[in-house]
């Protein structure tokens, strides 16, 4: 989670006598159908560069951490493979973009251990480079940036109850910890819009899940409760488009994977209900690119104990 953007969703252009390149717009509040990931994994990560979406780790059934990475051009529905992490991860905090790169923090290693590693995606090279560790490690969060400075949310850390906000410089190499927001978002939907995060939803360690929504505000290191979003679900994906926070997906506190999308107004405070994806799933992939939320990958359970890993791709038009 990262960047926000403004809505450039026109309406379709009405057929003209005689003409035949009319050129269709999807409707707003619309899903489609795109071709699906080369791999089926969750628990991946998805950000953007340049409008093209990159796929980031993950696992599948046997839980082993991937390396795997693939694009994704909307403007061909094609995919194409590239270079792979330095090490397998799944359960990052996210994908966020700064420039020409992005940044991919913590998540869980070999052995199901929690990592503090800093990747960082260069995409016109197509090349990974390590920086400075994390001051702690930790997964299952969000990332967002506020001024070319990356903020990570570690919503697990090993720790009972202690999540953490970390903020890096990319100029300086180095990272300061900042005010842990006052409830836990593991799993929740987290994005960055007019200067502040927001997290919404998730659960906590004890696996309770919650219906809070939270904001931080970096010039005074400090965090305040907003409207609770109206669903309890954790394994959600966010982004923010256009001044609003897509809650996407997830599993509810009946462990049910739902399409639910739920749509946070920044500047009137309040929540409302949009059409849910077509393929419930949890753990997925969620980035911006050519005005499209694109949703990638993820998990489905048939509520019988029976999960089944993806490789859908659905893109939404706000």
């Amino acid at each position: 989670m990262s960047s926000c953007a403004d809505d450039a969703t026109a309406p379709p252009e009405s057929a003209a006598p005689g003409r035949e390149d009319v050129i269709l717009v999807a409707a707003s509040n619309t899903w489609a159908t795109k071709k699906v990931m080369p791999t089926a994994r969750f628990q991946l990560v998805a950000g953007a560069v340049n409008n093209i979406v990159y796929a980031i780790g993950g696992t599948n059934a046997t839980l082993s951490p991937l390396k795997t990475v693939q694009a994704y051009n909307p403007a061909t529905n094609s995919w194409a493979t590239k270079a792979g992490l330095p090490a397998g991860r799944r359960g990052l905090n996210g994908a966020a973009t700064i420039g020409n790169k992005l940044y991919v923090a913590g998540g869980f290693g070999s052995s199901a251990t929690l990592t503090k590693t800093l990747y960082v995606y260069d995409a016109p090279s197509n090349t990974w480079s390590k920086k400075a560790d994390m001051p702690s490690a930790g997964g299952c969060g969000a990332e967002g940036v506020i001024n070319s400075i990356l903020y990570v949310y570690a919503g697990c850390t090993g720790v009972p109850f202690g999540d953490k906000l970390f903020r890096y410089n990319p100029s300086t190499n180095t990272w300061t910890t900042v005010a842990a927001p006052p409830h836990q978002h593991a799993g929740g939907a987290g994005s960055v819009s007019m200067g502040k995060l927001y997290l919404a939803g998730g659960s906590d360690d004890g696996g309770s899940l919650t219906n809070t929504l939270d904001v931080y505000t970096p010039g005074t290191n400090s965090w305040k409760t907003l409207a609770p979003i109206p669903s309890l679900r954790a394994g959600m994906s966010g982004r923010v488009v256009g001044g609003k926070l897509f809650a996407i997906g997830g599993s509810d506190d009946l462990g049910n994977t739902v399409g639910r999308v739920d749509v946070y107004d920044v500047a009137s405070n309040t929540w409302s209900t949009k059409a849910s994806m077509p393929t419930a799933r949890r753990d997925f992939g969620l980035a911006l690119a050519t005005g499209l939320l694109i949703a990638v990958g993820g998990a489905a359970d048939d509520g019988m104990g029976n999960t089944t890993v993806l490789k859908t791709n659905e893109a939404y038009t706000p």
